[in-house]
C-alpha cells in the first residue's frame, strides 16, 4: 500500500478539508445539498480547531489528502464519537475501515477516561456499516432520525459502539 500519514488537524489544512468537505459524497452524508460556504466553513474550521472535546486527523496517502476522522470526546458519558469521510478518488481502498481503526487507537491511547466509542450510521450506508462491524463494533438498539436537505423523507441513523476497556 501506498504510504499513509495520519495528521492532526491544524489551520494549514483548512484547504484540504474543505475539499473533503465540498465532495457530492461528503456533502451529502453530511446532510446538506450543497458545499459549504468558503468564508463561513473556514470560521467553523477554526472553531472546531478551538474545542478540547474534538480532535479532527486527515489521513494523507502520498501527500494528498484521502480522508478525515473526526473523534468527539464526551467526559460526561465517557465515549467518544466519531465521524469520517473518504474523498471519493481513494473510495473502495478500504480507508474507512483504516480510519476507524486509528480513532479506536487513538482513544485507547489518549482518552484513557473513555469506556466506549461509538457512532451512528444511516441504515442505507452500506460502506461504513461494513467499515465499523469490521472493526469490531456492535449495532445498538438504539436508533435516531435525522433530516438530510436532499432527501424527502427522514433517514434512520443506528447507533453502533465497541468498548474502549
Amino acid at each position: 500500500m501506498e504510504v499513509c500519514d495520519f495528521i492532526v488537524a491544524d489551520i494549514d489544512k483548512f484547504d484540504d478539508f474543505y475539499k473533503l468537505k465540498s465532495e457530492p459524497n461528503n456533502i451529502f452524508w453530511s446532510g446538506f445539498d450543497s458545499p459549504p460556504n468558503y468564508a463561513a466553513f473556514k470560521e467553523h474550521y477554526k472553531n472546531e480547531l478551538d474545542r478540547e472535546d474534538r480532535t479532527i486527523i486527515f489521513l494523507y496517502i502520498e501527500g494528498d489528502i484521502a480522508g478525515y476522522v473526526a473523534i468527539d470526546f464526551c467526559k460526561k458519558n465517557k465515549t467518544t464519537e466519531t465521524a469520517h469521510g473518504v474523498l471519493s478518488s481513494f473510495a473502495g481502498k478500504g480507508l474507512g475501515k483504516i480510519l476507524i481503526n486509528y480513532a479506536v487507537a487513538y482513544s485507547k491511547k489518549y482518552l484513557t477516561d473513555a469506556e466506549y466509542i461509538i457512532g451512528w450510521i444511516a441504515e442505507n450506508n452500506f460502506g461504513s456499516i461494513k467499515n465499523f462491524l469490521s472493526n469490531g463494533y456492535t449495532k445498538s438498539e438504539e436508533f435516531e432520525y435525522r433530516k438530510f436537505l436532499q432527501e424527502n423523507n427522514e433517514v434512520k441513523f443506528d447507533k453502533y459502539y465497541l468498548s474502549l476497556k
